[in-house]
């Protein structure tokens, strides 16, 4: 199954979550070339939930006032990386789940990243985020 690269579901993130991100603000490259071609391990709504939790997690290190609660993140990872109709062999269990993470890792780092280049927009989004009931916040 070909799946939506994970940068391209982070910008639809950051757009449809009504985030303002200045073109000159984003490491759309680095996004590209870290994150494309990770077929097979999660689906779009999947991948969707972890931008989400990542950009969440990377607001906590970049915004004051963010911290993650540990049962709510928990929830919301598992419920992320769970492999549900995915076709997973046991014997790939161990190899997606250890790709999931290290994407994860990559991208709270390019999430950081973006924070820092513009700390006061990112936060903004992040508080606007807090405010969005369709998300599936995971701060306290």
């Amino acid at each position: 199954m070909k799946l939506v690269p994970i940068f391209g579901l982070a910008l639809a993130f950051a757009l449809g979550a009504g985030i303002a991100v200045a073109d000159d603000q984003r490491l759309d490259e680095a996004w590209k070339d870290a994150l494309e071609e990770k077929e097979g391990l999660l689906t779009e709504k999947q991948e969707a939930a972890m931008n989400v939790l990542a950009f969440q997690s990377a607001a906590t290190r970049v915004c004051d006032g963010f911290e993650i609660d540990p049962a709510k993140f928990e929830t919301a990872f598992a419920a992320a990386v769970d492999p549900g109709s995915l076709e997973v062999t046991p014997e790939d269990r161990l190899h997606r789940d250890n790709a999931i993470l290290v994407n994860f890792g990559i991208a709270v780092g390019l999430f950081i990243a973006e924070g820092k280049a513009a700390p006061e927009g990112f936060c903004a989004n992040a508080e606007e985020a807090r405010k969005d009931t369709t998300l599936p916040v995971v701060w306290e």
